[in-house]
């Protein structure tokens, strides 16, 4: 083998090893990024509860509201953005597992419990705009496994 194969062989390992780093680092900024922007989305509604916390109360009676409703009624209105919110960052959890920029382990160790948490509190809502042909696809697989373990 000559210098020059040597040489152009170290440089062919060192191109790979460095694509492998990158390749890593890029992976675990995309994995922090998601949990950051999942964060972001619950904050998002621990803010509105604490600015509006009629909205677990109208939760609890929310029934069969339908939209016309909504719009003549403020609380109502509040209640509607805020079961939105909590649809969100469901639909933003399942998004970030589903692209596998988490993983399944990280969703039942860090957000599974919350998601639970929402579902509950907004059980007549999430059955309401389940039903309906306003949200993803993914979010009415999941609510609807979710109903059966709840």
């Amino acid at each position: 083998m000559s210098y020059t194969d040597i040489v152009q062989t170290v440089a062919i390992v060192i191109t790979l090893v460095a694509f492998i780093v990158t390749q890593y680092a890029n992976r675990k900024s995309t994995h922090a990024n998601s949990f950051v922007r999942i964060n972001e989305e619950y904050n998002r509604l621990v803010t509105y509860r604490l600015e509006c916390p009629e909205v677990l109360e109208i939760a609890k009676n929310w029934g069969d509201v339908h939209l016309d409703q909504v719009a003549g009624s403020p609380n109502l209105t509040r209640y509607y953005n805020y079961g939105e919110l909590c649809i969100g960052f469901c639909d933003t959890c399942l998004y970030h597992k589903n692209k596998k920029l988490i993983t399944k382990d990280d969703l039942d160790n860090y957000y599974s419990g919350l998601m639970d948490l929402v579902a509950t509190e907004n059980r007549a809502f999430f059955e309401n705009i389940a039903n309906g042909k306003y949200c993803s696809l993914e979010f009415k697989k999941w609510f609807s496994a979710w109903k059966k373990n709840h």
